[in-house]
Formats: structure tokens, sequence, C-alpha cells
């Protein structure tokens, strides 16, 4: 059973531990579209959807498994740079875990991991080529004692 959802406490703690450990290209939060009528920089993560699931519905603290996709892009040709970007954000989840800095108030966090890689190149009407990578992070939450 879930009491809180626990999507806005880890994703503000995902979000925190990208942004202090990422260098050379900015970290979004946002599902909807967050370049309108604009030019996005060369290289950007965005914090898109997400999941939770209860792994166990009968316990009186609930244990869920949440996950974040994380869409990942690199404008041209070259997966080199794409590839560099989803080992810094590896990298960055795997130290943030072992290092205790993803902070949730409510919940505690028992692991957190890479579940998925997927590299695809995006090409547009104005002739523009994307590198589109998406990268799933998942954790596992156990709610504190209310």
């Amino acid at each position: 059973m879930i009491r809180t959802v626990p999507m806005f406490e880890w994703e503000r703690a995902l979000y925190q531990v990208l942004k202090a450990h990422i260098v050379g290209y900015d970290v979004f939060n946002s599902i909807a579209p967050i370049f309108v009528n604009e030019t996005p920089p060369p290289q950007y993560i965005n914090i898109g959807e997400y999941t939770c699931v209860p792994a166990q519905a009968k316990r009186d603290v609930a244990d869920c498994r949440v996950t974040s996709t994380l869409h990942v892009f690199n404008r041209g040709q070259d997966k080199q740079e794409l590839n560099s970007m989803f080992d810094d954000i590896a990298q960055t989840v795997s130290a943030g875990f072992d290092l205790g800095e993803f902070v949730l108030p409510q919940y505690i966090v028992h692991g957190a991991s890479i579940e998925m890689i997927e590299a695809f190149l995006e090409e547009y009407e104005s002739g523009e080529t994307w590198q589109h990578g998406v990268i799933r992070i998942a954790a596992d939450l156990q709610q504190k004692e209310i």
C-alpha cells in the first residue's frame, strides 16, 4: 500500500544529484516541451516520464520501485558524444547512491541503478540532425515509518 507518492521527492533528489555532478551541459526536469519557439542548447538532459510500482502491497511500510526516464540530446551525428553523456549519467547515479546523496525526507533509498539505455538518430525537416538517447534510472524506495 502506498500512503504517499514518492515521485516528487525522488525526482527532486535525482535532479539535485545530476545538477551537482553533470558538467558541460544543462539538466532540466519537465515532461512538457521545454523549448517552444527557442533554440535548444547543443547538449542537454531532460528528466521526463516516470513510473512507481508497489513492490509488496501488504506491508505497513510501502516498498516501491520507481523509474525515471532521462532524455539525452546531442546536436549532430556524433554518437561518441552521446555515449559520453550516458557514461556521465551512469557514473553520477552510481556515485550519488554510494555517497548517500539521494536524500528523500519520507523515504529510504535502497538502491539506484541504470535499467536501460537506448540511442537513436532524429532527423528534422529543417535538415538538422540530433542524437537522442533514453536512459532509465530505477530506484528501490521504502517509506519511512509515519
